[in-house]
């Protein structure tokens, strides 16, 4: 032993005594330090991440929470811990989050939550870090009037550069938007709310055929210009026996021509077509003799009844005309006659009330006018959302305050004290066309006159303008927000769904306060 402790004695002694060997000693514990040193800064840059997806999700969480009241504790930590699932956002790796608490009061939800964040280089110090967020959401609007006027005309069905259309967002987006409301109405009718898809018209729909507040004049008459007939003959003189048997107007001199039957869009007779019942219905008008007229139909026909009833050939006739019965409209409403179209005015006179529309272009959906609460049927409306016809956002925000308003057509009550009447205006594009004419700037100051009404009359308006084409800021859209704060300009189909999600926390005053 003592010879084996001799001959090891001496190197590790030298060892001992040698700078180099001390040098690569405090090397290698000093690598290991700082690699663990490095591997921590590492993972708390990890963490710092996990931290950040942890509070959007917390975020997320308290404002479920906090647009439902009415949940019991267990119900609120089930909806916590799937938002805080749903919405965290990175994979296992960075850690899973851990709901801690779930606390509500009179006025506000907090919600507490960790995430454990695995560590890897710096796992010589610690096995874990853990990062934890606190949301706290508080709420205090307790009635809400909204009023969504929400554009439906054909280009919704545009696809953006994600190949989302305009209309299934703006659908999910509404939808969203009412499973807010109706998570803050504590009592039924603390929010009421009414749907208004609109393009160049909007729709009543035809259970509204017998109310006294529509107009059928416009609907009911007929040509105008009908004395000025195929080579200036005279309207008596066409007939089945008649010295002329096709249709008396051409669509260059008249504006219109002649269709099969009175049914609204059935084909044309050619011009030289023998019409042997000796009915002339008028085609749809193509604007370009009748002004206000352009794409509108002529809702009935004129019969032929001989002047000489025993007559056989050149027989002269009167003609009388006779509308189509009021259960064959669309449902479809154009403007008001001005300026009625951009008021309040209770429809009371033929002045003053709604015409029934005879365009070629009726809005597709049907709008649920009368404020209400009944959740289910608001969703059904949204989902049977449909796109068709051109642009005139002046109707949609018309109807919007209409539906507000009381007395006909929806006779809405008295505002109950404490309530904030909204108008949620969207749209996709610039004005191309109302009732009279085409001419954007001619829409555009009707627009502008109902942005004013509206607004002096109390109510808030957000503007949403979609811009998915690069056609450019809509000037009138922006002016009519109550501020610039509640103007949205996007530029995707997909941010529809976050402006209509922040204009619900806006209004139903829940917001993250942390």
């Amino acid at each position: 032993m003592r010879a084996f402790l001799a001959s090891t004695g001496k190197p590790l002694d030298r060892l001992a005594r040698d700078r180099r060997g001390n040098v690569a000693m405090i090397w290698a514990l000093a690598s290991v330090v700082m690699l663990g040193i490095v591997g921590l800064s590492i993972d708390f840059s990890r963490a710092n991440t996990s931290k950040a997806a942890l509070q959007n999700a917390v975020d997320a969480a308290a404002l479920a929470i906090g647009a439902k009241p009415n949940l019991s504790q267990t119900e609120r930590e089930a909806l916590a811990a799937t938002y805080l699932r749903e919405n965290f956002g990175l994979d296992a790796s960075m850690g899973t989050p851990i709901l801690s608490s779930v606390v509500t009061n009179d006025n506000d939800v907090v919600v507490s939550a960790r995430v454990d964040v695995p560590t890897t280089l710096g796992a010589l110090f610690t096995p874990r870090l853990s990062p934890n967020a606190s949301s706290r959401v508080v709420w205090g609007q307790t009635k809400l009037w909204v009023s969504l006027a929400l554009d439906n005309t054909g280009s919704m069905l545009e696809k953006d550069v994600n190949g989302v259309t305009k209309l299934s967002s703006l659908i999910t987006a509404t939808n969203q938007l009412i499973d807010m409301l109706e998570g803050v109405e504590v009592n039924p009718g603390d929010i009421e709310v009414s749907l208004i898809p609109f393009s160049k018209t909007v729709k009543a729909g035809l259970g509204n055929v017998a109310a006294a507040w529509i107009d059928w004049t416009d609907w009911e008459a007929p040509p105008l210009n009908v004395a000025t007939t195929y080579n200036g003959q005279p309207l008596s003189k066409f007939g089945p026996q008649g010295t002329y048997k096709m249709c008396p107007w051409r669509s260059s001199s008249n504006g219109y021509a002649c269709q099969t039957n009175s049914t609204n869009g059935s084909s044309t007779y050619g011009s030289t077509t023998t019409i042997t019942n000796g009915t002339f219905c008028p085609s749809r008008d193509n604007g370009s003799k009748n002004a206000g007229r352009g794409n509108r139909y002529y809702n009935g026909c004129y019969n032929s009844v001989k002047t000489v009833a025993s007559c056989t050939s050149n027989c002269t006739y009167t003609h009388t005309w006779t509308s189509n019965a009021h259960g064959t409209w669309s449902g479809c409403i154009m403007d008001r006659n001005q300026s009625y179209d951009v008021n309040m005015t209770t429809p009371t006179s033929a002045a003053t009330r709604f015409p029934a529309e005879n365009g070629a272009s009726c809005v597709p959906s049907e709008m649920l006018g009368g404020l209400g609460h009944n959740w289910g049927l608001l969703r059904a409306k949204t989902d049977a959302m449909t796109a068709g016809g051109n642009t005139n956002q002046t109707i949609g925000l018309a109807w919007a305050m209409m539906s507000q308003t009381p007395g006909a057509p929806f006779n809405a009550p008295s505002v109950p004290e404490f309530t904030t009447r909204y108008i949620i205006l969207m749209s996709d594009g610039l004005n191309t066309q109302n009732r009279w004419s085409s001419s954007q700037s001619a829409i555009n100051a009707r627009m502008t006159a109902a942005c004013v009404n509206a607004k002096q009359d109390g109510f808030v308006i957000y503007s949403i303008y979609v811009d998915t084409g690069g056609s450019g800021n809509s000037a009138v859209m922006e002016a009519c927000a109550s501020d610039s704060s509640k103007y949205y300009a996007l530029t995707t189909s997909g941010s529809i769904v976050t402006a209509f999600n922040q204009i619900g926390q806006e209004i139903t005053k829940l917001r993250v306060a942390h």
